[in-house]
């Protein structure tokens, strides 16, 4: 799954430092005389240790707990990923804890959107067990209330941006089985009105990716201060207990009412983050493509060129002629749109190659030819030629470059320097058809004299060079 579908990490690389999360326990020592508080944490968190975040992380009347219970919570400050668990400690006067809570905590340093550092920060709270203190209970200096435990900056881990993408797979896959549609669209209209707190009504307890998962179609400016409780750890919910919590999920057994009523006016997004969600997992079904009329102009015009049976652009005008008739078209601006032609057009061309050789196939080649140059137009960036390659026959692979807007070439510029040149070698050499190459030539010249083109500026100067034109 690309991340740049989703609004929240729209525009970020995908790169993140290695970075170790400061870590904290709060709950009761067994057998010490001291009540909740933290008691254990790594060197992040200073000497003051993490008070008073137990009031922002309260979870109500915590009084029952039999699995594991993950939150989030982020602020311009911090974001916190919390995994509550059931305690096995009694305090001094022999009462259960009943509840114990570690944290992972990391700064946001503005490169990593928030959004991105809940699926970093989530899965790494899983492993957290009391294994890291539960040794050291007899330890005579717990008898002193001030005393704290230190953890060791290597028992706190370390995220970093491995297997991201497969973790959005997981998590919304997850999401979408332990949460039905109708449950999703009335919460994400709940938050969106931010008139209490949204409640989701889940058939089964959130993993962390599903948790995660939830922050997705929002924007970043939403996800840097949200709050969400993944379950209630007691026999006596209260809403009012839960509203320093943006969101809260409440599993089947679970009963704290509908929550906020619902304006109309925030359905029809609310469903659309939905119909988002269940579209990302399913790329290639045409059941969840994106309806013809919310797609751009260009893109509804690519998909209806590959879903005819027309060889040519235009029916009845083959070559040169046909292209006369395109454009000018916009370069497609949107990532989930830019995502279903990329997988349209690369289950054509492999169709087409899976057919035996003969006229049809012939035939079905250039058309495949014409939809990758049109592919690599409409799309510009690396993720589309890797998706289909440069055209194999006579077809320029920057065929279209000069049907986009002139204020789109600057677009090109998502190419690699080197796929940029590999393009426009293919499209200046081999066996292309002469009046397409006259045309590419006359492209590459106009955008090589555009200071507003960027990049592609300085791509298209050295194509030239590298590929010199003759007269023309």
């Amino acid at each position: 799954m690309n991340p740049q579908i989703w609004p929240c990490l729209k525009g970020w690389s995908g790169d993140i430092d290695a970075t170790a999360a400061a870590r904290a326990i709060y709950g009761k020592v067994h057998r010490a005389p001291a009540d909740y508080r933290w008691f254990a944490w790594s060197s992040g968190f200073g000497d003051q240790g993490p008070s008073p975040l137990e009031s922002e992380l309260s979870l109500g009347i915590e009084d029952s707990i039999s699995s594991p219970v993950y939150c989030w919570r982020c602020s311009p400050g911090s974001a916190i990923a919390v995994k509550c668990y059931p305690s096995r400690a009694f305090d001094a006067s022999g009462r259960p804890a009943i509840i114990e809570k570690q944290i992972l905590l990391v700064t946001p340093d503005g490169a990593a959107p928030p959004g991105a550092l809940a699926f970093f920060l989530l899965p790494q709270a899983v492993p957290l067990e009391d294994d890291i203190w539960w040794s050291t209970w007899q330890d005579v200096r717990w008898r002193t209330q001030g005393y704290r435990l230190p953890i060791a900056d290597a028992n706190c881990p370390v995220i970093t941006a491995e297997e991201f993408e497969a973790r959005l797979d997981q998590g919304v896959a997850q999401l979408l089985e332990a949460v039905s549609g109708s449950s999703l669209e009335r919460f994400y209209a709940q938050l969106m009105a931010g008139e209490g707190t949204a409640l989701l009504a889940a058939s089964a307890e959130l993993s962390p990716l599903a948790l995660a998962a939830l922050l997705l179609p929002l924007s970043r400016a939403a996800t840097e201060t949200i709050s969400i409780a993944g379950g209630i750890p007691s026999t006596q919910p209260n809403l009012q207990r839960l509203a320093h919590w943006k969101a809260v999920a409440c599993p089947p057994a679970t009963k704290l009412g509908d929550g906020p009523p619902v304006a109309e006016t925030h359905r029809a997004a609310a469903a659309e983050f939905v119909r988002k969600l269940e579209r990302s997992i399913s790329p290639n079904s045409h059941a969840f493509a994106p309806p013809v009329g919310s797609m751009s102009r260009s893109g509804q015009w690519l998909r209806e060129f590959l879903e005819s049976e027309e060889r040519w652009l235009v029916p009845g005008c083959p070559g040169k002629m046909s292209l006369r008739h395109v454009g000018p078209l916009s370069a497609v601006d949107d990532a989930e749109e830019a995502i279903f032609l990329r997988d349209q057009v690369r289950s054509f061309v492999s169709r087409v190659e899976a057919r035996p050789n003969g006229d049809e196939k012939r035939h079905l080649e250039t058309k495949a030819d014409l939809l990758k140059a049109l592919l690599l137009a409409l799309c510009p960036g690396s993720d589309s030629l890797k998706a289909v390659s440069v055209p194999s026959g006579r077809i320029p692979a920057l065929l279209f470059a000069p049907r986009i807007e002139a204020r789109d070439w600057g677009l090109f510029a998502q190419y690699t320097e080197a796929d940029f040149q590999d393009l426009a070698s293919q499209s200046l050499h081999g066996d292309v058809i002469p009046a397409f190459h006259n045309e590419v030539v006359i492209w590459l010249e106009e955008v090589a004299a555009r200071p507003e083109c960027g990049k592609a500026q300085a791509y298209a100067r050295q194509a030239l060079i590298a590929n010199p034109p003759g007269p023309h």
